[in-house]
């Protein structure tokens, strides 16, 4: 049976990427945001000053961590403008505007305004956004287009995931199952390393 492999849309390619506190936090607490970075590499990444916030506060209170070294990579943006403010009072109202949600809302809503890709862990938001014609994924979709563009292994995925899993982060698989998880979801990293292995054969 031939596998369909999911290309990436246009609007994707070049598209800034949004972060949100679910995405970022096992990195932060893992230590490995400088590779988050190297996996994102060549891509505009923001995220806003509200999920900084939740992340500083969520890793002080569960981990005892503060002080996080936030990378270059990563750029601080305010979701406060005019073209922001409607988008976002409309996402606090689908997600709620308490503390667990604001970022969540500020990530959606800066997607919208900017055409950015929001990178969102929390499924719920993410299946909302999506439902709404928006570009929104979870970390393992970055993972995984690493992998696919040559930037890491399905064996360095698998380790950095079980990593993360330690430091919190909560997947539909672990580190071993990442490949499987991937073909299932119609991106076979399995498939494209063989065929590597084979054109340089």
């Amino acid at each position: 049976m031939s596998v369909r492999i999911r290309m990436p849309e246009a609007r994707e390619v070049r598209a800034e990427l949004v972060f949100d506190s679910s995405a970022l936090f096992p990195f932060a607490v893992a230590d490995r945001l400088d590779v988050l970075g190297d996996l994102v590499e060549g891509r505009t990444c923001v995220a806003p000053d509200a999920v900084f916030e939740e992340v500083r506060r969520a890793v002080a209170r569960d981990r005892g961590i503060t002080g996080i070294a936030w990378p270059q990579w990563l750029g601080a943006v305010h979701v406060d403008g005019l073209d922001d403010l409607p988008h976002l009072i409309r996402w606090a109202g689908l997600l709620g505007s308490g503390v667990h949600h604001r970022g969540e809302a500020t990530v959606i809503a800066y997607a919208q305004s900017h055409a950015a890709i929001a990178i969102v862990d929390d499924r719920h938001p993410r299946i909302l956004a999506t439902q709404a014609g928006l570009m929104a994924h979870g970390s393992l979709w970055l993972m995984t287009r690493a992998c696919l563009w040559g930037r890491t292994t399905p064996a360095a995925v698998g380790g950095l995931i079980d990593a993360l899993i330690a430091a919190g982060a909560r997947y539909p698989c672990d580190g071993r199952t990442f490949p499987r998880w991937a073909r299932d979801n119609g991106l076979p990293v399995g498939w494209i390393e063989s065929v590597r292995r084979e054109l340089a054969t």
